[in-house]
């Protein structure tokens, strides 16, 4: 090649605790936002058919940047109809961010009524098996401290990865970031290979004075703007 882009973007993790990849729907590809629409058509559509309408309840784990706009999304979608909650195992959401971008994802979700389940990680996904004649089964999200939490729908974003092959690492020498992206300087190049650039989710994006750069649209914008 004269030229090489990494974009390959990156995948969610399924194998973090028995149960994920049977009952949880993840949210890294078309194709898992389009399970999660239609899923809440169906929860919908039996809600409506109660009298006064069912809560639909929705969890989200994971509480970094993708799990705090499906969860904000979500939200705004239910409005009164049902709650969203964020299960994050850390303090605060959205860590890797600075704490204005945190504090501004916190009020949207907060101001759709949904809530952030702080310090709680995940041992195990499940049915909870007393779904009544017409209703949708109902999933158990069992937590590390004894805790658990019963929902209609469970969409998992914790534990994404980059899409990086092993035989590009080990050709190349890529040097990767602590969760295995491409680190690159401010253009995009990936350090020490002048035509390699890795980009969005592959990409450990760092400024002039190499600091990492927050992996959101919204700093992409400003940089193709500057």
């Amino acid at each position: 090649y004269d030229w090489l882009v990494l974009a390959l973007g990156a995948e969610t993790k399924l194998t973090q605790a028995p149960g994920v990849r049977e009952h949880a729907i993840p949210f890294s590809t078309l194709e898992d936002a389009q399970q999660v629409d239609q899923k809440l058509r169906d929860l919908e559509s039996r809600s409506a058919a109660f009298s006064g309408g069912k809560s639909i309840n929705v969890a989200i784990v994971g509480g970094g940047v993708s799990g705090m706009e499906l969860a904000g999304t979500v939200a705004e979608r239910l409005g009164k109809r049902g709650e969203v909650q964020v299960v994050t195992s850390g303090d605060t959401v959205m860590t890797s961010s600075p704490q204005g971008q945190r504090e501004a994802a916190l009020k949207v979700v907060l101001s759709r009524g949904g809530k952030v389940v702080s310090n709680a990680r995940v041992t195990s996904v499940g049915l909870t098996g007393s779904a009544s004649e017409g209703e949708a089964e109902q999933y158990v999200i069992n937590l590390e401290d004894g805790r658990e939490l019963v929902c209609d729908m469970v969409c998992w974003t914790a534990g994404q990865s980059p899409v990086i092959p092993n035989t590009a690492v080990g050709a190349y020498g890529l040097p990767l970031a602590e969760r295995g992206e491409a680190v690159t300087d401010a253009f995009l190049r990936v350090r020490n290979h002048e035509r390699m650039f890795a980009l969005g989710d592959a990409a450990f994006a760092t400024a002039y004075d190499g600091s990492k750069l927050p992996a959101t649209a919204q700093v992409a914008f400003q940089g193709a703007d500057y």
